[in-house]
This record gives structure tokens, C-alpha cells and sequence, in this order.
């Protein structure tokens, strides 16, 4: 059973992710124990832990252990157990899990250790430009040097952990109903804990001092004009325009925003409708034909993303050098553990810094409360 689970898993989500032309890899881990995990000798040990746990339970022979009878058996069916729960962990995850999987943010180990408690990086710009383009005398130095202002920023790391419980019961009545309930387990489990790592990305946790996309200092805001999820297409692509344009067209020169992450009732609609009449030609269609490069993609969890906890949506371009997650512990399975007599536990672990931003001019969140974007249809 073992030989179900190997490297290429996780080496398949890391692969998956991989979209140069946002900027690279975004899910980019180097750290070997992020990559390489030992699922085998895991299987094997809460095999063997099973055994000396529950062995002596399954050679009574009355109506306790009913359904299971030797000692093998249930070792047999613990270690498998445990492999179809890791195996349902590290199925490709499911793509609403935007943030956590990599697909719109890269998260990276590199750089930082689980034996930090916290990261710096450096926010840069420039203060002030050259004198006359740069163009001096050949025997002179030029009049002034280049000035880059720096600001260093820091984020503290927090652990993100989940458990799973494998129970004798649990072990008993699976096998008796020819129920996968230890894979079932482990997407359930899986979902949870990037579903969390996604929230941390999204808004950041206020409670442990965590920032996320939506709520980061010193990004660009704007206020919606109209509803982008009901108006008319050819007001909803001006107010759109606006808002690449508020970015792409700021003294600061920055590229056209690489992805526009809408809610799903405004993505679906834009998505839908006909910009102009008698043509075929959808709004979505219309806007990434003429801005090259730029798509529009949804992330559900942005239904409350403005200030006011309303709809929202975000202007960004996920390159590396941009903005990132710092991750030095992704998805650890950890060696199992007895919680009771009863019950041997899993648990995975991520170590997390939330989100960096080197730039904080090529991020624009667009507020939707003054706009009345819905939550629901």
C-alpha cells in the first residue's frame, strides 16, 4: 500500500502551478522537507503503533472486535488506513483554493527557516532622479548619486495546524462497511488547512499581527462607480478601465495589472455579458483582448474583501519580486501519535509570515460597498 504514495504528488501541485508567463513558479519550495516526505516509514509506524496498541483488542474474539479478528488485520488495515488518508491529502488541490495552492501569489520557503520567529524585507523606490538625464562631462563625475529609499518591513511566523483522529472504531466500522473513510479524512482534512493558509493570504489575521492582499498597508484603493455584477457592460468596462489605468498610468510607471480577481456574481457577469449590441463578443472577452496580458479570473472568498467586509475585488500582478508569501513549513504531516488508548492522531502543519509586498503601487483593491455589489444573486 505504501507504493501509492511518493514524491511526485506534492512534486505534481508544485508543477501544476507553474505559469511563466505571471512571473514563474508560484508555488516556489526548495527546502527538501517540503518536498520529500517519508510516507512510507509514516504508514509503517502507526502500522506498528496499531499493533501494539490494539492487538490485544482484536485476539478476544467477542463482540468488541467483531469484524476485524487478528492482530495483522488490524495493523493491516491502520497502515492502510493512513495511506489513503495522506494519499486524499496531497490530491491536487481543488482550484478555489486560489491563495494556498499557489495560483495567484507564490509562496516560498526560501530564505527563512522554521527556527525563525520572524522576516524582514525591503520595500524600495526611488527617492529623487538624476540631474540633466545623466549626461555630464567625460572627465567628470556625475553632480549627484542616485538615491534609492528603502524601508524595511517585518512579519512575524505563526503555525497553522490541523489534526485528523484514527480510532479503533473508526478502523472497525470502515472496514465493515467497505467505506474509504480514512481518504475521505484526508481531503477533508487537506481542505481544511489550505482553506485557512487561503484566508491568512487573502485578509491576513489581525489577532496575530498577520497581513494579507486585501488588508495591506499602503496599497492603492478605489471605489467602485457602478455594480459590476448587473450594469451595463459599457459602463462596467469604463469603471473597469479606470481601474488598470489607476495603476498603469500613475506617475509611478508601473506595468499593466496582470490579473484582475473579481467575486463570482461580479466575474460571472462580466463574464456573460455581450459588450455592444448584435456581437458575440463577451465583456471579459472584450477587456483581456484589448489589454494584452491581463485576464480576469474569480476568488470567491473576495465576496467580502472591501473595508466594509462587502464584495471586492483586486488588481495585481503575482511576480515573485512583487509580492509573495513566506512559507518555511509547508503541509508537514508529522510523525503519528497516541491521543488515547483509543485513538492515534495526525496532524499537518504549515509555518506562515502571511503576505509580503515589495511594491506596494502594483496592488489596487477595488472597494464595491458605495457600488452595491452583492454578496448573493
Amino acid at each position: 500500500m505504501s507504493d501509492m504514495i511518493n514524491i511526485q504528488m506534492l512534486q505534481g501541485i508544485v508543477k501544476d502551478s507553474q505559469d511563466p508567463a505571471a512571473g514563474g513558479p508560484l508555488l516556489d519550495f526548495r527546502d527538501p522537507a517540503n518536498i520529500n516526505q517519508d510516507f512510507a516509514g509514516l504508514a509503517d509506524r502507526v502500522g506498528q503503533m496499531a499493533r501494539d496498541k490494539w492487538g490485544v483488542m482484536a485476539g478476544r474474539g467477542d463482540a468488541l472486535a467483531a469484524g476485524i479478528r487478528t492482530d495483522a488485520q488490524i495493523a493491516s488495515f491502520a497502515s492502510c488506513g493512513l495511506v489513503h488518508t495522506l494519499a486524499g491529502f496531497y490530491r491536487k488541490p481543488s482550484r478555489k483554493k486560489v491563495w494556498a495552492n499557489g495560483e495567484y501569489i507564490t509562496l516560498t520557503d526560501s530564505g527563512a527557516t522554521a527556527g525563525d520567529k520572524k522576516i524582514e524585507w525591503e520595500m524600495r523606490g526611488r527617492r529623487h532622479n538624476s540631474v540633466d538625464d545623466g549626461i555630464t562631462a567625460p572627465d567628470r563625475s556625475p553632480e549627484r548619486a542616485i538615491g534609492i529609499a528603502t524601508e524595511t518591513k517585518d512579519a512575524r511566523l505563526v503555525p497553522v495546524k490541523h489534526k485528523i483522529e484514527i480510532g479503533w472504531f473508526g478502523i472497525q466500522q470502515a472496514a465493515r462497511r467497505g467505506f474509504d473513510k480514512f481518504e475521505a479524512d484526508g481531503v477533508d482534512l487537506r481542505d481544511q488547512h489550505l482553506w485557512d493558509i487561503n484566508n491568512i493570504i487573502r485578509r491576513g489575521n489581525v489577532k496575530y499581527g498577520l497581513r494579507g492582499i486585501t488588508n495591506y498597508p499602503g496599497i492603492r484603493h478605489r471605489v467602485a462607480a457602478v455594480d459590476w455584477g448587473s450594469a451595463n457592460a459599457d459602463v462596467i468596462y469604463d469603471d473597469y478601465n479606470a481601474a488598470l489605468n489607476q495603476v498603469y498610468a500613475s506617475e509611478t510607471e508601473e506595468d499593466l495589472p496582470a490579473l484582475g480577481i473579481l467575486p463570482r456574481l461580479q466575474f460571472r457577469h462580466i463574464e456573460t455579458e455581450n459588450f455592444g449590441a448584435g456581437t458575440d463578443t463577451t465583456l471579459k472577452t472584450y477587456i483581456e483582448t484589448n489589454n494584452g496580458g491581463h485576464r480576469i479570473v474569480e476568488d470567491p472568498g473576495l465576496r467580502n474583501a472591501d473595508q466594509l467586509g462587502n464584495p471586492g475585488a483586486i488588481f495585481m500582478t503575482p511576480r515573485r519580486d512583487l509580492v509573495f508569501v513566506t512559507v518555511p513549513v509547508f503541509a508537514q504531516v508529522m510523525p503519528p501519535h497516541n491521543e488515547s488508548p483509543w485513538v492515534i492522531t495526525l496532524e499537518i502543519m504549515s509555518y506562515i509570515a502571511g503576505v509580503q509586498v515589495a511594491d506596494t503601487d502594483t496592488i489596487l483593491i477595488v472597494d464595491g460597498s458605495s457600488a452595491g455589489w452583492q454578496k448573493t444573486a
